[in-house]
């Protein structure tokens, strides 16, 4: 599983502090840090976080995309929704 990771290196990707990004999901930052750290969110969150960066569940939890090319990116958030 690679949620933490993933979510961290999408939100730098988009130039988002955590207190920025957190904000826009309706959580705490600090609960955002968490999530950062391997908090697993509840299920809803992880939809919520998978719609704002446009990619799939399974993209944001299976995949290390800090190691896949952006093409390859917006390929698994096409072909998985």
């Amino acid at each position: 599983m690679h949620f933490a990771e993933n979510l961290r290196f999408l939100r730098l990707r988009r130039n988002k502090s955590q207190t920025d990004l957190a904000a826009e999901l309706e959580i705490t930052r600090t609960t955002l840090s968490g999530y950062e750290k391997n908090v697993q969110p509840p299920f809803r969150t992880l939809i919520n976080i998978s719609e704002y960066f446009n990619v799939s569940l399974d993209a944001l939890i299976k995949y290390k995309l800090n190691v896949l090319s952006e093409f390859q990116v917006r390929t698994i958030a096409l072909i998985e929704r």
